[in-house]
């Protein structure tokens, strides 16, 4: 029989540096997804939809009226990364709908 180690008996401890680190990456990465979030309520409003799904109006619209264009997939689905294709129209965005 097999005897497999415990769970805490693997568990590498993270550096104090390297949390606050990642913390610091994941506050980022919410605060963006936030005003990404902001920014399509803001499009469903001016536009009229009624559906919860994204168009490619919406990237289109994003990136004419804030200078940001966000990496997707083959299929739509956006990933973490994205461009800022106009860094003042990009500044607006970060104020318009930052917290």
């Amino acid at each position: 029989m097999k005897v497999y180690p415990a769970i805490e008996d693997t568990f590498i401890p993270m550096e104090a540096e390297d949390l606050a680190a990642l913390q610091q990456q994941r506050r980022k990465r919410d605060q963006h997804w936030l005003r990404m979030q902001k920014a399509r309520l803001e499009w469903l409003e001016i536009t009229g939809h009624k559906t919860d799904v994204i168009t490619a109006e919406f990237w289109d619209w994003l990136a004419n009226s804030y200078g940001l264009v966000p990496d997707r997939d083959t299929y739509g689905n956006i990933k973490e990364g994205y461009a800022i294709v106009d860094e003042k129209l990009y500044t607006l965005f970060l104020l318009k709908f930052g917290q």
